[in-house]
């Protein structure tokens, strides 16, 4: 228990924007930095897909996600967001 709460604490800790998702692209954990760039809650979250997130409904070419499921191995892409004006990895 004291191990996964110190997980969670260094998960939220990180600056940058981390989120965890399932094979059907849905969200089951997003970090404290995640959720105030995406201006939600935790709660809010909830089971959302990662593209209700960040505001499209359409398949991202060059998906990082997908390339980790598919290569089985950590990616990392930059990724313009229009609705924040702001550039991502």
């Amino acid at each position: 228990m004291v191990l996964e709460n110190n997980s969670e604490s260094i998960f939220d800790a990180i600056p940058d924007v981390i989120g965890i998702v399932d094979r059907d692209y849905r969200i089951i954990r997003l970090n404290t930095a995640g959720c105030e760039f995406f201006n939600v809650t935790y709660n809010e979250v909830g089971r959302k897909k990662w593209s209700e997130l960040i505001g499209t409904q359409n398949h991202i070419d060059r998906c990082t996600i997908t390339q980790c499921f598919e290569r089985k191995e950590s990616t990392q892409d930059d990724y313009y967001y229009v609705q924040k004006d702001v550039w991502g990895m």
